[in-house]
């Protein structure tokens, strides 16, 4: 199960909204440039009733739905490239390239739809208070 540390920044309806600071390898990647990875990322998540703003909380995500989506957002956009740029091959390269064109764009909107319709029927698990750490010594 992937596990992720958060601080809540409000409360409303039952639900925290909760600011996630990137890793702290993402910080030394050269691929921060185009990732999303080194940047905080804010998200609603359902909060258990002893949660406030402020508390740092930890929420889970199942292995298989992170394997999941990580196959519809990367292997389907480039399936429906291949897939578009065969269809159009017939009809010389500038139609093969629009055809991948196509097919990326089909490819994107399905990874969007399909992405909704994931997140209504699961939703990231409920955010739970972690127990405070202390670090250093105490004088």
């Amino acid at each position: 199960m992937m596990t992720a540390q958060g601080h809540v920044i409000a409360i409303a309806d039952g639900r925290a909204k909760v600011r996630i600071e990137p890793a702290s390898g993402c910080s030394s990647c050269g691929s921060k440039a185009s990732c999303a990875g080194g940047k905080a990322h804010v998200i609603w998540v359902d909060a258990a009733p002893n949660v406030a703003a402020g508390d740092t909380v930890s929420f889970s995500l199942r292995d298989s739905t992170f394997r999941a989506a990580a196959l519809v957002g990367y292997l389907l956009p480039a399936a429906t490239t291949v897939i578009g740029a065969g269809l159009a091959a017939g009809g010389g390269d500038g139609m093969s390239a629009l055809g991948a064109v196509v097919g990326l764009g089909a490819g994107l909107l399905l990874v969007r739809v399909l992405g909704r319709r994931f997140m209504r029927k699961e939703p990231v698990g409920a955010c739970t208070p972690e127990p405070p750490t202390f670090t250093g010594g105490l004088s």
